[in-house]
């Protein structure tokens, strides 16, 4: 099984039950504690013959977000580790396994372990195997007489596995074309055994058609066209009566369809028609990061802003050091979410809106997550600071702040 060392996933949707191996055994009854400061998690457990088993409840914090943990067996220094919390759709068994020198991760627990012995495999026909028990070849039973071969016009016959089991050349049908002729209309090229046959020209006239059977209805769109029509063809006494008339418009009105209403008609001697494109619920104006709705005639129905973030370096932080990420921010924002990682050493990174806390993170070279902020909320024109205590090392150290508008 492949182990990660460095992370223990908590479950957000169900507990996870840990089953903790020590692969050197201190004896039966020695206490091995987990602790997760940031998730209030405290479990502890007794050694039986070399492993303990410990039980987390779900977690409510944000998946895929990172927490220091340690592992402390009996008397013995702590190990560090690190927790993440995950969505599993349910309870689950990890296993974790303390050695001398690291902290190993494996999930999930469980598999085989049965035993057992491939004595043979076989075959119905008409596939065959050759009955090793650990690497058999499989085929298909040759047919016999064997059918294989090229045929001609071939006759053959197939069994209920679609196998070809007899195949044989056939014969195709006999006679010979003599002779092709063709009438006043149709002409023929090559009358014998390849004719080539055609309408010859001018070979449908009126007399060849019935009255009145080309009606509109067995003409396609756009297939009578101007060069179609020989000059002078179409005469007055060719056009029905009643079938071309003078015609006056007395009334124009335009119905407005989706997101369009029109006003000003219908209209019967003179005057306008307005045509106006239809507000949405929109507010009109400008949208950072923006999320959007957008209906079938392409207008935005709905528009929120998106998530943002501020991200930066602070270098060699000093203790009680305030750094001014915003000096005052020019439309009110909502923190969501803060996260910070030192080059060396661990120090303490409490984010300011105004004189406000937003959030407090201890921050090491592996990371500092917030989790979920529930009062970040940033009035237009506060300041967002960042300050530095509790701080072990000189080394830069890199944040992100997530916001929303």
């Amino acid at each position: 099984m492949a182990c990660n060392p460095t992370t223990i996933q908590l479950s957000s949707t169900g507990t996870t039950t840990i089953n903790v191996t020590l692969s050197s055994d201190p004896g039966d009854g020695t206490s091995v504690t987990l602790e997760v400061d940031g998730l209030s998690v405290s479990e502890a457990g007794v050694t039986s013959s070399g492993a303990v088993t410990l039980s987390v409840d779900a977690q409510t914090a944000s998946n895929y977000s990172l927490w220091d943990a340690t592992i402390q067996v009996g008397s013995n220094l702590t190990v560090d580790a690190t927790a993440q919390v995950v969505e599993t759709n349910g309870a689950q068994t990890i296993g974790v396994t303390i050695t001398d020198a690291a902290v190993s991760y494996c999930s999930p627990l469980g598999g085989g372990g049965g035993t057992g012995t491939v004595t043979g495999v076989l075959g119905t026909a008409p596939i065959v195997s050759d009955g090793n028990n650990t690497t058999p070849t499989i085929s298909l039973a040759d047919v016999s007489p064997s059918p294989a071969g090229d045929f001609t016009n071939a006759d053959i016959t197939v069994d209920a596995k679609g196998r070809v089991t007899a195949a044989a050349n056939g014969s195709g049908g006999s006679g010979t074309v003599t002779s092709v002729t063709g009438s006043p209309q149709i002409g023929v090229l090559n009358g014998t055994t390849t004719p080539a046959l055609s309408l010859t020209s001018l070979s449908v006239t009126s007399a060849f058609l019935a009255e009145p059977s080309v009606v509109t209805a067995k003409i396609a769109d756009d297939a009578v066209t101007t060069a179609k029509i020989a000059d002078d063809a179409v005469t007055a006494d060719k056009i029905a009566a009643g079938v071309i008339n003078d015609g006056t418009v007395t009334s124009v009105d335009v119905t407005g369809g989706t997101g369009i209403t029109s006003s000003g008609g219908p209209v019967t001697s003179s005057g306008s028609i307005t045509v106006d494109l239809d507000n949405t619920a929109v507010t009109a104006g400008s949208y950072n990061a923006a999320n959007v709705t957008v209906d079938a005639q392409g207008r935005i129905t709905a528009a929120s802003g998106g998530k943002d973030a501020y991200t930066g370096q602070v270098v060699a932080p000093a203790n009680s050091d305030v750094y001014t990420i915003d000096p005052a921010v020019v439309s009110a924002r909502t923190i969501v979410n803060f996260y910070a990682k030192t080059g060396g050493g661990s120090c303490t990174a409490t984010l300011k809106n105004d004189t406000s806390t937003v959030a407090t993170i201890s921050v090491t070279t592996g990371s500092g997550f917030a989790g979920l902020i529930t009062n970040g909320a940033v009035s237009d024109g506060d300041p967002i600071t960042i300050e530095i205590s509790n701080n072990t090392s000189s080394a830069n150290l890199v944040f992100q702040i997530e916001y929303t508008l």
